[in-house]
């Protein structure tokens, strides 16, 4: 198996409560609760640890929740690289109701500028050269936001500092142009891909777009061209749909080592990310269920 870096810079304490029926305005009780780690990079990590593959998680923590992300880390196997700060570590609730929508209410999270420089040279200086003299990884994957007062270009100054390793990527904001050329591969969705668009003005460098889009049709894009079309079967019990795009993610990185192969990998990680829509818990599935829904997926070549 792989020896994987997972920068997730921006990890949340997660709640999710469960109703029969959500009422704005009103006194709505849950029918259930349960509070864990989350935030992409955590789920993608935990997905992948699932695999068999050696994970380190490179995150920003802070606080009470910052330490209880981290023993979970530490009870999944998954090596946390953990940079401290003053600030506690954001939550996020999840609201569940009927027919599995979802809506979700999260904190801010924002480093004080006093210590935010103090972070960037910890995680460039520090954290990332102390791994790579111990160990080579096989694959970086970016996920998620960068927190509020660390360097907008920090990704880019981490590719720069590890440029050999190859790198996936799920996030949009502050990339430049060379970040997104030199990726293997962005998974992002629809209205991402939009706003990516937007940013360099219709004109994005040429690179592998994996495109979610909830239940519609997914897509692939090379170099600006689109190439493969999914069309994905219906979601007939659908639970929660959270995290369900950070599967995605963490299967299109497992079977692209495997096959190398980015179409195949990404069809996978769908099916993946759709079992996901059957649990209670963000990024679990049960992998018969995966390969049921992938079998189902119809993927057309676009000539």
């Amino acid at each position: 198996m792989a020896r994987i870096l997972v920068i997730g810079l921006n990890p949340a304490w997660q709640t999710i409560l469960s109703f029969d029926e959500l009422k704005l305005g009103e006194v709505n009780r849950s029918k259930t609760s349960s509070q864990f780690a989350s935030g992409k990079g955590f789920n993608v990590a935990k997905v992948l640890k699932n695999f068999g593959h050696e994970i380190f998680l490179l995150q920003v923590l802070g606080g009470e929740l910052g330490q209880c992300i981290e023993k979970e880390c530490e009870e999944l196997g998954i090596y946390s690289l953990s940079v401290w700060v003053k600030e506690e570590t954001r939550r996020c609730t999840t609201l569940l109701s009927k027919n599995g929508v979802a809506t979700e209410l999260i904190s801010p999270f924002k480093i004080d500028p006093s210590e935010a420089r103090g972070v960037d040279e910890k995680i460039l200086q520090e954290v990332l050269p102390k791994e790579m003299l111990k160990k080579h990884f096989d694959l970086i994957l970016f996920c998620g936001s960068i927190p509020k007062g660390l360097d907008e270009n920090i990704f880019s100054r981490i590719v720069k500092l590890l440029p050999t390793i190859p790198y996936m990527v799920d996030a949009w904001k502050n990339l430049d142009q060379e970040f997104i050329e030199k990726a293997l591969c962005f998974k992002i969705n629809l209205a991402e891909y939009s706003a990516l668009k937007m940013t360099f003005r219709n004109h994005l460098p040429n690179a592998d777009f994996a495109i979610t889009d909830g239940g519609e049709q997914a897509k692939m894009i090379h170099q600006n061209k689109l190439i493969h079309v999914y069309t994905l079967p219906q979601i007939e019990r659908l639970m929660n749909p959270i995290g369900a795009g950070d599967t995605v993610m963490a299967g299109l990185a497992h079977y692209y080592l495997q096959s190398r192969n980015l179409s195949d990998a990404f069809k996978k990680g769908l099916g993946m990310g759709m079992a996901s829509c059957l649990e209670w818990m963000p990024s679990e599935f049960d992998q018969e269920n995966a390969k049921e829904f992938e079998s189902n997926i119809l993927v057309t070549e676009i000539t």
